[in-house]
């Protein structure tokens, strides 16, 4: 696919995300270059296209590392939405009811595909369906590894074992749905 850089959405060392138009047709798409990732996940994530995860049109590995083109979602996030508003009882279940059909499909691969990053920046929501995305981090549970090999995760989202004492399995997600689901309720991190 030939694409038409637009705008520059983020821009760190390890990645770059811009938003693109296909150079033949008026389709926009994200197209994500990493420079550290899982190739196994992301080839997994195209091939199951799971609802409430962006639709992965392409992935190509080049010598600056992984390109992704994926779904473009014209929707805020969890934190901007949050910004202006405290969800009720029923949306905040709601957003968490279709979070845990997501990551069961993910754990119930093999091997389990961890998220590692469930945090209100990383889900879209458009009022009626929610999009789990940002799998830059994410990670197959391995067995019989003691811990992961590198410590990532946001702070106050992330498991304890995701700081380097334990490997991450789906439970890590799990407390991250929680801590999410106490800020939508909230709009605070439990330790506030």
């Amino acid at each position: 696919m030939i694409v038409l850089e637009l705008e520059v959405i983020k821009e760190t060392p390890q990645k770059r995300i811009t938003l693109v138009r296909e150079l033949d047709k008026r389709n926009i798409y994200i197209k994500k270059e990493l420079k550290t990732y899982n190739k196994t996940i992301w080839e997994k994530l195209k091939q199951l296209d799971i609802e409430g995860i962006p639709h992965i049109y392409s992935i190509e590995e080049n010598e600056d590392g992984l390109e992704i083109i994926e779904e473009y979602l014209a929707c805020q996030t969890l934190s901007d939405i949050l910004d202006e508003h405290t969800f009720s009882n029923l949306e905040a279940y709601q957003i968490i009811r279709q979070l845990c059909i997501i990551l069961d499909v993910l754990h119930q691969q093999d091997p389990q595909i961890i998220h590692r990053d469930i945090k209100p920046e990383n889900i879209f929501y458009d009022g009626k369906q929610v999009y789990l995305f940002d799998f830059d981090i994410a990670r197959n549970y391995i067995e019989n590894q003691k811990r992961d090999t590198t410590v990532l995760g946001s702070p106050g989202y992330a498991a304890p074992e995701q700081f380097g004492f334990y490997q991450t399995d789906i439970r890590s997600d799990i407390y991250s749905l929680g801590v999410l689901y106490h800020v939508l309720l909230t709009n605070k991190l439990p330790r506030d």
